[in-house]
């Protein structure tokens, strides 16, 4: 290389690289370390070529209170606990219902069990007449105390269902009362006597649907053994004529609960 003749700029870029010159700038160097940002990195997502933030992300305020946002409570929980309180306001109400009809129903069951073990007195052996009457009557003098224990208790809804429990347990009694009399005061050889037996249990069967008619547990308990004893103890004389009287009395059962049934249904939608 000629003296005097200028160096390119290259080779004095380089030069100074080699040697390890400080303070050597390169534009092209600088242009590259001013594009890179300086300081701590930016925090949270980096979207390139979007003018747009990312979903969930707003501007200033907005976006702290659309990420402090709280979710709007759920009604699922609430309706069902409305749902839970009507029923127990129903069952409740119907087992009022039971209480309020229970003193008709007992008074009923002593003036016919004392016309029908009058009607049977010579028929049928005084003990077990008697017996069955005293039966009768203890139940129905109880089912009056339960249900002055009832009224002067005065339970809340929630508080219901033993007594619903102790109802059952006394219409239970009732039912195996009036089944047993079918049993012990039914007498094939007296055909008056026996159609009076069938009468007095078809007719307490009909009084206690519509007086039950508010529990299924209730007019269940009473109209099954008491209907179904009735048919068995029919059947049992074994004749053409029993056979079919049985069976007429199981199917007037059957037919009873479910009109029964059908009470009940238009008592817990009213």
């Amino acid at each position: 290389m000629a003296i005097g003749t200028p160096v390119p700029r290259s080779l004095t870029i380089h030069a100074n690289r080699e040697a390890g010159v400080p303070g050597c700038t390169c534009s092209a160097g600088a242009e590259r370390a001013a594009a890179v940002p300086t300081g701590n990195p930016p925090r949270g997502p980096m979207v390139i070529g979007s003018g747009h933030l990312p979903q969930g992300v707003s501007h200033g305020a907005d976006s702290a209170h659309t990420l402090t946002r709280a979710p709007e409570p759920s009604r699922t929980s609430g309706s069902v606990i409305g749902g839970d309180q009507r029923h127990q306001q129903v069952r409740a109400a119907e087992i009022r219902l039971l209480y309020e009809n229970a003193p008709t129903g007992a008074a009923a069951t002593v003036v016919i069990a004392s016309l029908l073990a009058y009607a049977q007195w010579d028929v049928v052996p005084r003990t077990v007449v008697s017996a069955w009457l005293l039966y009768v009557v203890l139940v129905s003098a109880a089912r009056f105390l339960l249900v002055r224990r009832y009224w002067q208790a005065a339970p809340g809804d929630g508080a219901s269902g033993r007594w619903n429990t102790a109802f059952v347990v006394g219409t239970a009694m009732a039912a195996v009362g009036w089944g047993a009399g079918a049993l012990v005061l039914y007498q094939a050889a007296r055909p008056v006597n026996e159609i009076l037996v069938v009468f007095a249990v078809g007719g307490v069967m009909l009084g206690g649907a519509s007086l039950l008619a508010a529990r299924p547990e209730a007019f269940l308990t009473f109209l099954l053994p008491t209907g179904l004893l009735t048919a068995v103890r029919l059947a049992s004389e074994g004749d053409e004529d029993h056979l079919m009287m049985g069976f007429m009395v199981a199917v007037f059962t059957v037919a009873t609960v479910v009109t029964t049934w059908r009470f009940h249904l238009a008592i817990e939608s009213s």
